[in-house]
């Protein structure tokens, strides 16, 4: 077992796909100048570095103003709790909805529902507590059911093609984001979160990256490394008194996802940095930017309040135990003095990677950095912010297209593939 602090990340609770990548016309690998990193081997890790400029020299890549496909559920299948789409060889689209009763949605190449492959259930095939979808080749999904403790192979036309017993995969539950190496093995990171127990206010507990197969029998823990930035409450809820954790507002957290051979791993633990691993979680490269911290403002810090206070007094506020207390925490939450430098990695098509920068409660945009395995940055991409909604954005990455989660003023979700082209 490895530390990355030493040798050199959450699962952000929802879905990672890995799979063909339709091709296309642009990409943003080619037809612009790189920005290339100074590097040096430091403890045997090369270290691919930026400096504070780097960002405004980078080629600019710009959305299309008019998405190429929308998928949107209508009144047959709500996207309010799918992640991302899994998009499949042909144009068509896979959404999969994890919560209430679980439902896999099939949609034709112009984004509309066509029918349910799978629906919940504890029978073979059902979908019970299921992961996120993992594409292979041939349009063959894969899903590990926590709650039926079986792997199961769907395919878009066919339904569930078979079935097979995975016992481990109870223990491997809160292994949300899977994401898939080119030598088939699955690599995800811990994502529950786990107890501080010492008196520090605010924490990081490590966490684990694991690597397993698609069976979830051969589990190994490969490295830990930093988790959500966590804190200790002081709680009077129902009027007894005690010690909670919670996740810091606008904190700290991992992100993980796979380039080839490659894990691309972001703790953000020491500034704008992103950690190349092998196959077996050591540390084999760095890149690093410097890039100032975003200070958190009262306004950000108003807009996170709000939309906790608008929650708790939502349709579900006489489920629950204290409200009064809820509200209470709500007003009196900590904050850190600056934003994480970023959001999350994501997997790109032509062998490079994303790095989203981190949605600060109020913004109107969103901006991402694509790298190449070597650090060269390859551009910088822009799109809208449609909404209030605190989940929305860029969700993948293609060679010449993004997909982005979108939600309207009425709170209605789809999802947008938008081109992407070089700015003039």
């Amino acid at each position: 077992m490895t530390s990355i602090v030493s040798r050199g990340v959450l699962l952000l609770v929802l879905a990672a796909c890995a799979g063909d990548d339709p091709g296309g016309s642009r990409s943003v690998a080619a037809g612009t100048t790189p920005i290339l990193p100074d590097t040096q081997t430091v403890d045997g890790i090369l270290v691919m570095r930026h400096g504070a400029d780097a960002f405004a020299r980078a080629p600019r890549w710009v959305l299309d103003s008019v998405p190429e496909v929308v998928i949107d559920g209508g009144d047959a299948f709500d996207l309010t709790w799918v992640s991302r789409p899994v998009m499949l060889s042909d144009g068509r689209a896979v959404a999969l909805s994890i919560i209430g009763s679980p439902r896999l949605a099939l949609f034709d190449g112009g984004g509309r529902f066509v029918r349910v492959i799978a629906e919940g259930g504890q029978g073979p095939g059902e979908l019970s507590r299921p992961s996120d979808p993992i594409l292979l080749t041939g349009d063959t999904l894969v899903i590990a059911n926590g709650g039926n403790s079986a792997v199961s192979w769907y395919h878009p036309d066919d339904g569930v093609i078979r079935t097979a017993p995975a016992d481990a995969v109870n223990r491997t539950s809160c292994y949300r984001r899977a994401s898939r190496l080119t030598t088939g093995r699955l690599v995800a990171l811990y994502g529950c979160m786990p107890y501080q127990s010492n008196d520090s206010f605010v924490a990081r507990p490590l966490v684990s990256l694991a690597g397993f197969d698609f069976g979830y029998a051969a589990f190994d823990t490969l490295a830990m490394i930093p988790g959500w930035e966590v804190r200790q409450v002081d709680s009077r809820r129902g009027g007894a008194r005690r010690v909670e954790q919670q996740q810091v507002r606008l904190g700290l957290a991992p992100s993980l996802t796979t380039m080839g051979e490659r894990i691309v791993l972001a703790t953000a633990d020491s500034g704008y940095r992103v950690h190349l691993l092998d196959q077996a979680g050591a540390a084999v490269g760095r890149v690093e930017v410097v890039a100032p911290r975003r200070p958190v403002t009262s306004l950000m810090r108003q807009i996170v309040i709000d939309r906790e206070l608008a929650e708790i007094d939502g349709p579900q506020m006489e489920s629950r135990v204290d409200a009064a207390e809820d509200r209470r925490q709500a007003r009196e939450a900590y904050f850190p003095d600056s934003l994480p430098p970023y959001s999350n990695v994501e997997a790109g098509g032509d062998e490079a990677f994303w790095v989203l920068d981190y949605i600060a409660p109020g913004d109107s945009t969103w901006s991402a950095t694509a790298f190449r395995a070597d650090g060269a940055i390859l551009g910088r991409l822009q799109g809208p912010i449609t909404g209030t909604e605190v989940w929305q954005g860029p969700v993948r990455f293609e060679r010449d297209r993004v997909i982005v989660r979108e939600v309207d003023g009425d709170g209605v979700v789809r999802f947008g593939a938008y081109g992407m082209s070089p700015s003039d």
